[in-house]
């Protein structure tokens, strides 16, 4: 990682935005950082380190105390860092939590610490924790191993000398990716877990299998089920032979009940064919007798059907051959009666006409005389109304100045409303550019969220699965304690029993010299000793226990050795889970951003994790409703585009009709003008002002004279029409009198005719005629009655001969015994058929348990053997076999690296220490308990001796640590492993250096910035400013510190 730009804004000592610029130094050499105590410059180191990691780069600042008392109260402190990594630029922005005042009101707010970092590809990461935990994963190293490797912070310079084994083993697993070897150890543990638990699987198995056995419930059963509930591990084979045999047995048994619930089922089919004939059979007689019982209904129905045909006959006649007849003369009666009464009325009329007609002709005679003065009148309403065209043109001019004057002031009102609307629609495109405006970045900040909402679920998940491996590891620890109570019970047992043990069988040996003795004869050599004299024989000792007590002792004694060898052995097993749960916890403890305890408690991890979930959740809420906003903002967004295309257009359309809205009103204003010069000019050359005034007089006269003529018309027309009149009922009457004579005569013509028609049909008179005598409906209704009649009775006839058919030879069958026979039957099936379950549910449960008993106890060694050969394996890799040194598999091939890194080390420590002091690995630790491999111990070749680190001074501890943190840098390089380090920074330390220790210490430095290193320093010692040309200088001030960059 190298920087090459850094920005802090209300940051420590820096009131306002401060850029410090790191490309004029190249990317590599050696530049020093100056100022005055306090200035700010360990806080250019520490804006570096907590953009990267959320943290200052010492212990005793936290990043809750970083934001400026310098700034104004609105200034934002943030720090944005820009970064190459592998030839990759990042560009990194983090803010710490602190208080602001409030937007809106008064008072403060808190800021949440926030952070993004913007990848190579373009893609941003977002959310405080996700952006430490992606920089981890691209640098490759936490932020306690940055500190270590790559910034040696102010009073934490000597952490990478006199870090213990396990943070240092922390240290090379991320540097040099040796987290596969200790894959490997976690591989094989759990490899050691799974085939132990294979074993003990297996033999569960086994037990379960013989338990699930299936067994009669007769006693004279081959195997029963109390021997399987009962058995052991070591019954298994016995009771595999059995359960052969029994399932071979319920074979044949299934076979036979097989075969005889066949037969059965064949019978009941049987069965069943004749109750289906039977009830087809009693229901063809069944509906044989229903026909016949309809077909005497229907024969009771004949005489009724018989008289609605004769009713129907004759009520055709009446209506088809009488009805006519009778219409006729019914019609020329009413034409006499008719006739009767118009002769008499016109005669009437012809009185009273010959007398108006008088009266009316001197009226006709008066009006005649009264000509003159009708044409007088006529030739002034002519003269008038020649001049009505005029008018009418006139008004027509005025009409149209009216219309065009109206037009032009309504154009003017449109013109004005057009205006209005063209300044509305501005106006809201510009409210909403203004809108689309405030919503220009919601894409950005909605794939912010997301990524955010993504990082924080990972986070949570993490912390769940931390949770759950912390409950783990509580689990484990209770199992541990019981585990080793029973160790310690245990070793008690075996320590009284091996006790016993030993003095029985002291006793014992003592007991068979006196047996011996007793058999001694004098002068006869002792077959021990061969001497023929026994002066003192050994006496027998009754206390003494027997060979057979012994053994039972002995016996004892190595079961309760083997117990508790057993529960030691499940105590180590049970520490290693332990250590592997706290390495899995450890390391997700690391990625969910929690701080290791120096002493790791339970409780407090538990806290730690349900208070992180908490944030996390309540982060999530706050995220989700800011994602469901920010989408709300992005439809707004869409839509505000549509809605502005939409009012650009309109915007276009309405200076389009404003334009022509403008040319109408010129070409309006025109007409007006011509129209009013045309109108003035017909006004002076007519008589009245308007055609009403004309239309007035010729109408006044024009009444006069229609009343003249009226009278003259009404006269003439009236004697006319009396005279026209009279002689129209004169004819009249005459043609009346004609055409009665002739209605007489056709009335009598009717009247024979119907009466001869009545006769020929057969009616004895009209009365009979009349009671005949049937609509057109009742007809078809009475049709319709007999013709159904009529395919009843086919249709009965049909059925009563097709069912004589079907039934003929065949006979009422007895249902009910049928049924008796097919239910006695079913009960005999139901018995074979749970008979037959019980023994295929027995037969498929055995089959089974016997293939897999059979396969289980032929592998179940195989398992035992794989156990301990991994077992063994496992306890190697892991540095726990017991009497060896206890030095794990990823510590020995970290202990290599280790080695290299301290010869790198040494070649500049024996630079600076003049040759006196070298850094050495100690091998061994200092008891068969520990792990070792990885402390750091000092030789000092003044005095030949050994000494731990921690005995350094201060100037010697500066250069020891400065030569490790650049040994573990080249070897890393070298090996251009999973991370590299090729930015190095140190603050202070230089000052308890004497001048030719500063000397050796700057010449070191010089060197290293030759390749391609970065190495900052902060400093007060003056030699160094004489030394180094580039610089950053921080000037302090009461405003608030500034930066120049000297290169």
């Amino acid at each position: 990682m190298k920087p090459l730009h850094l920005s802090m804004s209300a940051f420590g000592p820096y009131a306002d935005k401060v850029e410090v610029d790191f490309t004029p130094f190249g990317g590599k050499g050696i530049f020093l950082i100056t100022g005055d105590t306090g200035s700010g410059k360990t806080t250019i180191f520490d804006a570096i380190a907590f953009s990267l990691y959320g943290e200052a780069s010492g212990s005793i600042r936290t990043a809750d105390t970083l934001r400026s008392d310098f700034a104004t109260a609105n200034t934002k402190t943030v720090v944005t860092l820009t970064f190459l990594h592998r030839n990759l630029l990042y560009v990194l922005e983090r803010n710490p939590r602190y208080e602001r005042p409030k937007k809106t009101g008064e008072g403060l707010t808190t800021e949440t610490a926030d952070a993004t970092l913007k990848l190579p590809s373009g893609d941003i990461v977002t959310g405080y924790q996700s952006v430490t935990a992606k920089i981890v994963d691209i640098l490759g190293i936490t932020y306690g191993q940055f500190k270590q490797i790559s910034m040696i912070a102010q009073g934490e310079f000597l952490q990478l000398l006199l870090a213990d084994s396990k943070d240092r083993g922390a240290i090379f697993r991320r540097v040099f990716n040796t987290e596969l070897y200790q894959t490997v150890q976690k591989l094989l543990k759990v490899k050691e877990s799974e085939a132990k638990r294979q074993c003990e699987d297996t033999d569960l198995r086994i037990l379960q299998y013989i338990a699930g056995i299936s067994c009669p419930e007769d006693d004279t059963s081959i195997l029963s089920a109390e021997k399987c509930r009962t058995s052991s591990i070591h019954d298994a084979p016995a009771i595999l032979m059995e359960l052969h045999a029994l399932v071979q047995s319920d074979k044949e048994a299934l076979q036979t009940v097989r075969t005889l619930s066949g037969e059965l089922k064949q019978h009941h089919s049987q069965l069943v064919s004749s109750m289906i004939q039977a009830e087809y059979t009693n229901q063809k007689f069944k509906d044989l007798k229903k026909a016949e019982t309809t077909k005497q209904d229907l024969l009771d129905s004949v005489e009724d059907y018989h008289k609605n045909e004769v009713c129907l006959r004759s009520a055709e006649i009446a209506l088809y051959s009488l009805k006519p007849l009778q219409d006729a003369y019914q019609t020329s009666v009413a034409n006499v009666k008719e006739l009767l009464f118009a002769i008499e009325k016109t005669e009437k009329a012809l009185v009273i006409q010959n007398q108006e007609l008088e009266t009316l002709l001197e009226d006709y005679t008066k009006e005649t005389k009264k000509e003159e003065n009708r044409e007088a009148l006529s030739s002034l309403i002519e003269r008038l109304s020649l001049t009505l065209p005029l008018y009418a043109q006139m008004e027509e001019k005025q009409k149209k100045l009216d219309a065009l004057v109206s037009s032009q002031t309504q154009g003017n009102l449109d013109l004005q409303v057009l205006k209005t609307n063209q300044q509305g629609l501005q106006t809201e495109k510009e409210t909403t550019q203004e809108a689309l405006q405030k919503r220009e970045n919601v894409e950005v900040a909605l794939a912010s969220c997301l990524q955010e909402h993504k990082n924080l679920t990972s986070t949570r998940c993490n912390l769940l699965e931390m949770q759950s491996s912390l409950e783990t590891v509580e689990k484990r620890i209770g199992e541990y304690a019981k585990i080793r109570e029973s160790y310690l019970a245990l070793e008690g047992a075996f320590k009284e029993s091996n006790t016993t043990y030993l003095e029985a069988e002291a006793l014992f040996f003592r007991e068979q010299a006196g047996i011996l003795a007793a058999q001694l004869e004098e002068g006869r050599p002792c077959p021990v000793c061969g001497s023929t004299i026994h002066p003192d024989k050994a006496k027998v000792l009754f206390e003494a226990p027997r060979e057979a007590e012994l053994q039972a002792m002995k016996q004892a004694s190595d079961k309760a050795r083997q117990s508790l060898q057993d529960a030691s052995e499940s105590m180590s097993s049970k520490r290693t889970e332990i250590r592997e749960s706290w390495a899995l916890v450890t390391k997700m403890a690391t990625v969910v951003g929690i701080e290791e305890e120096t002493e790791p408690d339970l409780s407090v991890l538990f806290s730690k994790v349900e208070a992180k979930l908490q944030t996390i959740g309540l982060q999530l809420s706050e995220n989700e409703k800011a994602i469901a906003e920010l989408r709300k903002q992005e439809e707004q967004k869409k839509q505000l585009k549509t809605l502005l295309a939409e009012l650009e257009i309109s915007l276009a359309n309405k200076a389009n009709e404003l334009r022509k809205q403008e040319q109408a009103l010129v070409v309006l204003g025109s007409s007006v003008a011509m129209v009013q010069g045309e109108l003035a000019t017909m006004r002076q050359s007519l008589e009245y002002n308007t055609t009403d005034e004309v239309n007035k007089v010729i109408a006044k006269q024009q009444s006069v004279l229609d009343a003249m003529k009226k009278r003259f018309k009404e006269s003439s027309e009236a004697y006319q029409k009396c005279k026209e009149l009279q002689h129209g009922n004169q004819m009249l009457l005459s043609d009346q009198k004609e055409r009665l004579e002739l209605a007489r005569k056709e009335e009598t013509k009717a009247s024979e005719a119907f009466s001869r028609q009545v006769e020929a049909s057969g009616f004895e008179d009209s009365y009979a005629y009349q009671a005949a005598l049937k609509s057109e409906q009742e007809i078809r209704e009475l049709k319709t009655s007999i013709a159904q009649f009529s395919d009843a009775l086919k249709a009965n006839q049909q059925d009563i001969e097709r069912l004589e058919r079907e039934t003929k030879d065949l006979r009422i069958e007895d249902l009910q015994a049928l049924i008796q026979k097919k239910e006695g039957g079913e009960e005999q099936q139901h018995q074979l058929d749970a008979h037959l379950q019980t023994l295929s549910s027995r037969l498929g449960i055995n089959e089974k348990v016997s293939s897999f008993l059979a396969k289980e106890l032929a592998d179940v060694q195989a398992s035992r053997d794989t156990y301990l050969l991994v077992s063994n394996l496992s306890k190697t890799a892991s540095g726990e076999l017991s009497g060896k040194q206890k030095i794990a598999f990823e510590h020995y091939v970290q202990a290599a690296y280790f080695n290299q890194i301290l010869s790198e080390a040494n070649k500049r420590l024996n630079r600076m220490a003049n040759g006196r002091f070298a850094l050495l690995r100690k091998e061994e630790s200092s008891d068969l308990r520990s792990q070792a491999g990885l402390e750091i111990v000092v030789l000092d070749h003044y005095t030949g001796r050994v000494r731990p680190a921690k005995s350094l001074s201060g100037g010697e501890s500066f250069k020891a640590s400065l030569s490790l943190a650049l040994g573990l840098s080249d070897v890393i390089q070298s090996y251009a492993g999973g991370v590299e380090i090729d930015t190095l920074f140190i603050d202070e330390g230089f000052g308890a250096l004497d001048t030719e220790s500063l000397e050796q210490a700057i010449q070191t430095l010089v060197s290293l910035s030759q390749g391609n290193r970065l190495v900052g320093i902060i400093s007060h010692v003056s030699e160094l400013k004489e030394r180094l040309d580039r610089q950053i200088v921080v000037n302090k001030s009461h405003l608030g510190s500034s930066v120049l960059v000297k290169a």
